[in-house]
């Protein structure tokens, strides 16, 4: 029920935005800012999307005019006098996901607009830097919730899919075979002064149309990760060493073709691991 509510109301919130003219419209993973001149336009806006979360529209939206803060309650009835009025309006995605008991101590959860909004939201996730620790990285599930998208798709702790789907049960949450963060820190050194962190897991693609231009970002990052896992030395993604008898120095920095081989790069670092395991005992 939790989530029919919020794909009713990020398709209603996308309709009114949409019909709003001449204003500057910015997302990022936790807020939806819309800014512009005030008129009556504007008025009708802040009234339409209150009216989709009256029971708590004071946690999730915010107004103000010239910077000054304004009650919702009287958006209607707020004139800019005889001077241009910039008004900016802010809905929390965040705050909203919580009211709608979709936030849990095991998955970070987001809500995106858009599937514009997920591609300018990759270097917020760590999608674009894979190898420091973002919002992907950090051992916990994640669940990203688009409003229109077409191919859901994802792994076992990762799941992109439309605000209407839901991910494949039969593989999100129930573990993978690829080595966690403990097992790759005994194996791979990492020499920065940068937040790296090599956990495969967490970017497995394996459900889903992995292979749609929307999942392309998510199979390079998925790919770089698992690039790492098979180094001795981890300095960047510009510069690590491979294992072997000789050092082998490569940049892992995305040449068009990194995630053309997926199936067997994960078949090697499972190889890889296993044998260093054997070893190890």
């Amino acid at each position: 029920m939790s989530q029919l509510k919020v794909d009713f109301f990020i398709k209603n919130l996308v309709e009114v935005i949409n019909k709003l003219q001449h204003c500057d419209v910015k997302e990022n993973l936790n807020e939806i800012v819309i800014s512009g001149n005030w008129d009556q336009n504007a008025a009708k806006l802040i009234i339409d999307c209150i009216s989709l979360q009256e029971s708590s529209k004071h946690e999730v939206f915010s107004l103000s005019i010239d910077s000054e803060p304004e009650d919702l309650e009287d958006a209607s009835n707020i004139s800019s006098g005889n001077h241009v009025s910039l008004f900016t309006f802010t809905f929390r995605k965040d705050i909203f996901l919580e009211k709608c008991g979709m936030i849990s101590d095991e998955i970070d959860i987001f809500l995106l607009s858009s599937v514009n909004a997920l591609h300018d939201s990759l270097v917020q996730l760590g999608i674009s830097s894979p190898l420091l620790k973002f919002s992907l990285n950090k051992n916990k599930a994640t669940k990203i919730l688009v409003h229109g998208l077409q191919h859901n798709f994802g792994g076992p702790y990762l799941a992109i899919h439309s605000t209407s789907g839901s991910p494949d049960h039969n593989v999100f949450l129930r573990g993978s075979t690829l080595p966690d963060s403990d097992s790759i820190r005994k194996e791979v050194n990492t020499i920065s002064n940068l937040p790296i962190e090599i956990v495969p897991q967490f970017f497995e693609m394996c459900w889903g149309n992995i292979d749609s231009v929307d999942a392309k970002p998510f199979r390079i990052a998925y790919a770089k990760q698992m690039i790492a896992c098979l180094a001795q030395y981890v300095y960047s993604e510009e510069k690590i060493q491979l294992k072997g008898v000789k050092s082998l120095e490569c940049s892992i920095v995305d040449d068009g073709s990194t995630d053309m081989y997926l199936p067997p790069l994960k078949r090697t670092v499972l190889t890889s691991h296993f044998e260093s395991a054997i070893l190890s005992r």
